[in-house]
């Protein structure tokens, strides 16, 4: 029998978890770690590196690495690197394979049918290309999973009182919110938001920026970029962490290593907390605009909200917990490791969806409406925002004048009245045969599938005859 796997694919770390006789546990790499780093590597004829031996080539060479490529999932970007070209699907695709070679080896055993969560506020595009991901890996996904209802699984585990939740996910290039209700094995998801361009990786940038201000004005040593660039990074991100823990960190600004708390060498440069809260202040206050939306399409306050769950490794920052108490009047809940649990939940609904686990019911939500574009630019909705998944629609369209030889329909997502404020899908073409205006009569079902992914159909009433719907020019990912 197949163990059930579930796969974080994260911005800045993946994770892999299957579930092992009763108990769920996430599977170490073959560096014996639990977090694989979502780097990639490319080297000459064509030889990728992921994880800890991309770091590793990068502290040489950090022109051949890419990094946080899933906040370019659904567009067109592609990363020139020396040795060749990358795009988000291929380098997300190494990482799969990575975590997935690493786990057959831990459980002597193959996969193919897995689990994979991405950020709840993914739109459609996104999502088929971390499918497209899944099956360049040799994948088949048994399902695409919001990661703050994947969270919301692992917490809920044993706990069958009734009870409203909201779900802070901030891993390293997304924040997502979730409002959810759980109770005697149903997980309900109400309303979703969030922000697909804010992230730890922000906060890291933040004080990368501080620090090469700091750096140049000290002109103790000339990096050349890009090397420069990824040192700062290194350092922010490490800086990061410590001062979780941490009131202050002492920084080698000559050599740019990494940082360590209450030791001072030459050249120190201090960094205390509160100055890392100031310098990021803007960042913690993007997480109001979007749990506020959340809430209000839930129909809820926050005094309504009994219990608030932390995931992603950004949530252990003391500004983000302080905030998460003043907007709900409780501590949130970060008694699980905040890394773990989205993975953990993937492999419990891996467990669902192959018939092992039988108690538990997960009804998701689409994060956008659905629509097309039609006259004078406006948008008009077929599946609106927060309807449970999967769902479908059909809409009637004919021809607007005579003669006409094919109806083009436009496909966006959002929440924005005119079309041109939304994410373009793409469009499609229909053809129709020759009629007077009003005529043809062309039926279009719009369906999101349980992963969230759009499917698209048509049929001609009159002929009684269906057609292959595919979408194409698809537009760019803009930032929410």
């Amino acid at each position: 029998m197949q163990i059930p796997i579930g796969i974080d694919l994260g911005t800045t770390n993946s994770l892999i978890a299957g579930k092992i006789g009763d108990r769920i546990a996430v599977l170490p790499n073959a560096e014996g770690k639990l977090l694989t780093p979502s780097v990639v590597a490319l080297l000459s004829g064509g030889d990728m590196l992921v994880g800890q031996q991309a770091i590793d080539w990068a502290e040489r060479c950090p022109q051949d690495m890419v990094s946080s490529v899933k906040r370019s999932m659904g567009s067109l970007t592609k990363f020139a690197l020396p040795h060749g070209e990358l795009t988000p699907v291929t380098a997300s695709a190494a990482i799969l394979r990575k975590v997935i070679a690493d786990a057959e080896r831990y459980l002597a055993t193959t996969i193919s049918d897995v689990v994979i969560t991405v950020p709840a506020y993914f739109n459609a595009r996104q999502r088929e290309d971390t499918a497209n991901a899944a099956d360049l890996a040799g994948l088949r996904v048994l399902r695409i999973l919001n990661e703050p209802t994947a969270a919301a699984l692992t917490f809920g585990l044993g706990n069958e009182n009734p009870q409203t939740v909201v779900v802070w996910d901030l891993g390293g290039g997304t924040f997502d919110v979730s409002v959810l209700r759980i109770g005697y094995g149903v997980y309900q998801v109400l309303a979703v938001d969030g922000d697909q361009r804010l992230g730890g990786d922000d906060w890291d940038q933040a004080i990368a920026h501080w620090l090469r201000q700091s750096w140049e004005k000290t002109g103790v040593m000339s990096w050349p970029e890009p090397e420069l660039a990824y040192r700062l990074r290194l350092v922010a991100e490490h800086s990061k962490r410590l001062l979780s823990e941490a009131p202050t960190v002492e920084m080698d600004i000559a050599n740019l290593a990494l940082p360590a708390v209450n030791e001072l060498p030459s050249n120190c440069l201090v960094i205390s907390r509160q100055q890392f809260q100031s310098l990021t202040a803007h960042l913690c206050e993007r997480l109001v605009a979007p749990t506020e939306r959340a809430l209000r399409a839930a129909g809820l306050v926050p005094a309504n909200v009994e219990r608030v769950i932390l995931a992603g490794g950004a949530t252990r920052m003391p500004a983000v917990q302080e905030l998460a108490m003043r907007l709900f009047g409780q501590p949130p809940d970060s008694s699980l490791h905040p890394d773990l649990v989205v993975a953990t939940g993937a492999a419990l609904q891996a467990a669902i969806l192959v018939g092992g686990e039988q108690r538990y019911t997960l009804i998701d939500v689409v994060p956008f409406a659905v629509g097309i574009a039609t006259e004078k630019g406006m948008f008009t909705q077929l599946i609106p925002a927060n309807s449970p998944i999967p769902t479908q629609t059909s809409r009637i369209f004919t021809n607007a004048r005579d003669d006409q030889g094919s109806v083009f329909i436009q496909v966006l997502q959002g929440e924005h009245p005119r079309a041109a404020d939304n994410e373009n899908l793409g469009y499609f073409e229909l053809p129709i045969p020759p009629l007077p205006r009003g005529m043809a009569r062309i039926e279009v079902s719009f369906e999101l599938d349980a992963s969230g992914i759009l499917h698209i159909s048509a049929q001609d009433l009159l002929e009684d005859l269906a057609r292959q719907v595919e979408i194409v020019n698809v537009g760019k990912i803009t930032a929410v």
